[in-house]
């Protein structure tokens, strides 16, 4: 839901510093994601799917784009409906990504169940959540004694451990993850910035805590085989012989354990 305390939070200096991160890295997520069509769920400040090269980009909203955000981008294909009810027959997209949505739904099991209802098979599905085991949302619990809210009022923050068991139940296979921002709740930018150092010592020391994750999970259908991406020239040089020489594995650059 888009509210106007969701709004002012991603406009102020903190919500400014969440939307460079997952800008970085959502480009890079969304990037080589192949197919015809993607899909956003809510939160048009932040184009998720400016760096992937589908056909048609979806966005789905709630209610009307508020007049301070920034215009949206003329080939976007727009609709309002609930997230939680997704107006789309099965298996239409090969992309979504949920900036937050989960985080601000009354529902969020049953949209992230729609979310996969209609992604199709080896579709790719991101989604961007605050993390409850960070700082920004210790600073929050004090609300309860009269403190002013830090995250949008109606912010409900699911952890990564929870997340994960959704996505066993829903056959979602997590490929990719990221902790990040480590700063302690400030509302200026210059004392945000003051503690920028954090970042990299809580990337090192402990990324469980950072303040948001972003994961990337793969829709997978029990029997289904999924198409063959080798190019023919891979082929040829499979069937010459190269198949057989040693190769190392890359790494995988994601902080967050990706086992269930």
């Amino acid at each position: 839901m888009q509210t106007e305390e969701t709004l002012s939070f991603f406009l102020s200096p903190p919500g400014q510093i969440v939307r460079q991160w997952e800008s970085r890295l959502l480009d890079e997520m969304v990037e080589h994601v192949l197919g015809d069509r993607a899909l956003q769920i809510g939160l048009p400040m932040l184009d998720t799917l400016r760096a992937n090269g589908m056909r048609e980009h979806w966005l789905l909203l709630s209610d009307t784009p508020n007049e301070k955000e920034e215009p949206l981008r003329e080939d976007w294909h727009r609709i309002t409906a609930l997230p939680e009810a997704l107006p789309f027959a099965n298996e239409t997209f090969d992309l979504a990504v949920l900036p937050h949505s989960l985080d601000f739904s009354p529902a969020p099991q049953q949209l992230l169940a729609e979310a996969v209802r209609v992604l199709a098979p080896e579709g790719r599905l991101i989604l961007a959540g605050f993390n409850p085991l960070g700082l920004w949302w210790w600073r929050q619990q004090f609300v309860r004694f009269g403190c002013r809210p830090y995250l949008p009022p109606h912010t409900n923050p699911i952890g990564v451990p929870r997340l994960k068991d959704w996505f066993a139940l829903l056959g979602l296979t997590t490929q990719e993850g990221h902790f990040g921002i480590y700063r302690p709740a400030r509302q200026r930018l210059t004392t945000l910035n003051r503690w920028q150092w954090l970042d990299k010592a809580g990337d090192r020391w402990f990324p469980q805590c950072g303040n948001l994750y972003l994961l990337s999970a793969v829709k997978k259908i029990p029997g289904h085989i999924p198409p063959v991406t080798a190019s023919f020239a891979d082929t040829l040089s499979a069937l010459a012989g190269k198949a057989g020489q040693k190769t190392v594995p890359r790494p995988m650059s994601s902080k967050i354990d990706t086992q269930p």
